[in-house]
């Protein structure tokens, strides 16, 4: 049986600061460091008149060195703010998932509603609606396979755009997901999680390429549980600190972060478990039983 603990993430400290970023709306600390940057050129401009700045930057090289590596350093400072924060936050109490708020997202629901509603045709059925508030706001809608251990997720950022992502667990907590966001696997990720990325497919195939992944671990003697337990709210939380507390484990997380989105370092992923397999990226481990 699985063990549903929540792992420990973020120090009661960092816990308080995130609080408080919360209330700080992401598009002003864009407007921050926009306003930052003619009073950082106000600044240099004086320096260089009082002769305050070593000599090589009161050239015409220095100073665009120094401007542009300052201009630099405060936009990743800003993104990594932002990915810190919206990491981060995960792991408070009051960012779990909870009850869509009534009477908001109206036009979101409605467009949820008729893709779901395509999803179920592919013998689905709804088992939840959940939301999440951080330094966004997420719309989830989970779906279970009648027959088979697959939940499908429909991931709504909210004024954005909306995901698919297909799950699975095996034996020895082996996830698997089949994912639509192009952006998936950006991130470094457990070892017992595997994933593979079809953007921009359609349900029926998208279905197929999961199916498919699960006979090939059925292939390699890794099995579903025999009673897993349901994908609810609780095993959602669960999952996702399993794999936050990943990634905080790396230095300076929140500043790689930039850089693993900027090199879109999951477009690795965008091949079948079986091409992972064959190209010796992944290996499957055998069910214990």
């Amino acid at each position: 049986m699985n063990d549903r603990h929540t792992p420990p993430g973020i120090s009661r400290l960092e816990q308080r600061l995130v609080k408080l970023a919360l209330f700080i709306p992401p598009v002003m600390i864009g407007i921050i460091t926009g306003v930052s940057l003619p009073v950082l050129w106000l600044l240099i401009a004086i320096a260089q008149t009082s002769n305050h700045l070593p000599l090589f930057f009161q050239s015409v090289l220095g100073t665009n060195i120094l401007f542009f590596g300052t201009i630099g350093a405060l936009v990743l400072f800003s993104l990594s703010w932002g990915c810190y924060v919206g990491l981060a936050s995960a792991f408070l109490d009051q960012c779990q998932p909870r009850s869509i708020p009534e009477g908001k997202f109206s036009t979101a629901l409605k467009m949820l509603d008729q893709e779901a509603a395509k999803i179920s045709a592919l013998d689905f059925e709804l088992v939840d609606r959940f939301y999440l508030k951080r330094n966004y706001e997420v719309i989830f809608y989970t779906l279970k396979h009648r027959e088979n251990n697959i939940y499908w997720s429909l991931i709504h950022f909210v004024g954005r755009a909306t995901y698919s992502e297909l799950s699975s667990e095996f034996e020895n907590q082996v996830f698997l997901s089949t994912e639509s966001s192009g952006s998936s696997g950006n991130f470094p990720k457990p070892e017992n999680f595997y994933m593979q990325v079809f953007p921009n497919t359609r349900y029926d195939t998208f279905l197929s390429h999961h199916r498919a992944a699960m006979e090939v671990f059925r292939a390699n003697g890794c099995h579903p549980p025999e009673n897993p337990l349901p994908y609810d709210r609780s095993e959602f939380t669960r999952i996702e600190n399993m794999i936050n507390c990943h990634v905080i484990q790396y230095p300076f997380w929140a500043i790689q972060i930039v850089f693993w989105s900027l090199s879109n370092r999951g477009k690795k992923y965008r091949k079948s478990i079986q091409e992972q397999l064959d190209s010796r990226m992944i290996t499957i481990p055998p069910s214990s039983l």
